[in-house]
């Protein structure tokens, strides 16, 4: 999806409202600990839009299929703060 979709002019507008952060759930016992507390239960690649405080705004997982692309996207201008 990084590499696909974020690219993309119409991704890059809509990302321009958050400060991104990637979680390597191969990675430490700490980054899993993020994902347990925000992302635990969604399919990964996971999305979670969380306030300045860390309250969990909205989360989702990736899903895939025929409009995978503009759910995405219309899910991110949905929860821009």
């Amino acid at each position: 999806v990084e590499s696909s979709c974020f690219p993309k002019p119409e991704f890059q507008e809509a990302l321009s409202a958050y400060v991104r952060l990637r979680i390597n759930t191969s990675g430490s016992t700490a980054e899993w600990g993020i994902y347990d507390q925000y992302a635990h239960g969604e399919a990964l690649p996971t999305y979670a839009v969380l306030e300045s405080d860390g309250t969990l705004v909205s989360k989702t997982g990736w899903e895939g299929g025929l409009h995978a692309e503009r759910t995405l996207l219309a899910w991110l201008k949905a929860n821009a703060r």
